[in-house]
């Protein structure tokens, strides 16, 4: 994998537990860079006991173009697990990306997500994934 396909492992693995909700936070970035970067996730990198009816949030420093939704998979445990269905949509100001699993998440269970590199802002310009 190039370091424009990898994906956000270490930030987007979380394990799904049944029926608890736990606070979901974001990880931020940190350093100055310019242009679009990948913000945050949620749930975090790490996290354990999320809902296994759980949202998860992908939030950028600028809006981004429709269809980016494509470069966004959740795999049941690694990248090599199975892909697991889910569907997304923008924020208003397209700065957020929210998906939801098509069916509640096995509980107990890790999960990746993986956000690929071939993602542009609203200025078609490619989009830092950074340090994530």
């Amino acid at each position: 994998m190039t370091p424009r396909t990898l994906l956000i492992v270490a930030a987007a693995v979380f394990a799904a537990a049944c029926g608890s909700t736990p606070e979901m936070g974001s990880m931020p970035m940190t350093g100055a860079r310019t242009g679009t970067e990948l913000l945050g996730v949620s749930p975090s990198g790490g996290a354990t006991g999320v809902s296994v009816g759980a949202n998860l949030s992908i939030t950028f420093t600028h809006a981004m173009v429709q269809g980016m939704e494509r470069y966004v998979d959740l795999h049941e445990g690694d990248l090599d697990g199975p892909a697991v269905p889910i569907h997304c949509g923008w924020s208003s100001d397209r700065t957020t990306l929210r998906c939801m699993p098509d069916a509640p998440l096995r509980a107990r269970t890790r999960f990746t997500l993986h956000i690929g590199g071939g993602m542009v802002d609203a200025d078609h310009h490619p989009v830092d994934l950074g340090p994530m």
